[in-house]
């Protein structure tokens, strides 16, 4: 009885047409914004690939949508269950043939400019290397689509997380200013990740201004390097994946 039990946990339920139809509603909805229209990604990992990284069982899916995933912007649901199955259907429907994104650069002219003129391991880590100015790029492929790492390279200013907006804030007493990237806030405090690596915290009734940059700190590399050297570098990022990192 339990091992059968467990088997209908770990297989969707709603698979007929009707419930391709509901999910492929609830997932424009739901879930487009961050990772495409057809599954092709963006903000969020590609999902019509089939490489599914924290999972790729339908009870795992089922549980990545429901409750979200830990340490990511993935957010859980209040969807129904037969809701977030229908999901787990539409998902496992899609096709990445037809949403597929040609890479014409090479990887290793890519890894060259980025270590080198590119400069991005100033600000960026690939395994344990670089710095924190910017996001860890270790496993970005397997977070992010190569169209959505192309847009990056030309207009960082698309898409900047609040943990790297640049907050400027100056003490009331003695005059003192710190710059760094936003951590947490609240009511009464806010806590700063410093330009040397370090975590500041203050009160903000000790302090006489708060100023918050939402724009990368990041330059657009539009101009500054060849339409066939982003591409370079779009190629060597899309080989940063997890399993590369582990």
């Amino acid at each position: 009885m339990w091992i059968l039990l467990a088997l209908l946990l770990q297989t969707n339920p709603h698979t007929s047409p009707q419930d391709l139809e509901r999910g492929e509603r609830l997932y424009r909805f739901n879930c487009a914004r961050c990772h495409g229209l057809a599954g092709e990604g963006g903000r969020g990992p590609n999902l019509a690939d089939g490489d599914f990284y924290h999972g790729d069982t339908d009870e795992a899916l089922f549980g990545n949508v429901r409750d979200g995933i830990a340490g990511t912007e993935m957010p859980s649901s209040f969807l129904t269950p037969a809701s977030v199955w229908q999901m787990v259907a539409f998902v496992r429907s899609l096709n990445q043939a037809s949403v597929a994104d040609t890479i014409s650069g090479d990887p290793g002219r890519g890894r060259a400019l980025f270590r080198g003129e590119g400069g991005c391991l100033q600000c960026h880590r690939v395994d344990h290397e670089g710095g924190f100015a910017g996001p860890n790029l270790s496993t970005i492929a397997s977070r992010r689509s190569s169209a959505y790492l192309r847009a990056s390279l030309l207009d960082p200013d698309e898409d900047v997380g609040q943990k790297f907006w640049t907050v400027r804030v100056a003490e009331k007493r003695s005059g003192a200013t710190t710059t760094g990237f936003l951590r947490n806030e609240d009511r009464h405090t806010i806590l700063l990740l410093d330009l040397d690596g370090a975590l500041r915290a203050f009160g903000k009734e000790e302090l006489s201004s708060i100023e918050v940059d939402r724009r990368s700190t990041m330059q657009s590399f539009e101009g500054l390097f060849e339409a066939s050297e982003v591409e370079d570098l779009v190629a060597y990022l899309a080989t940063l994946r997890k399993a590369s990192a582990e």
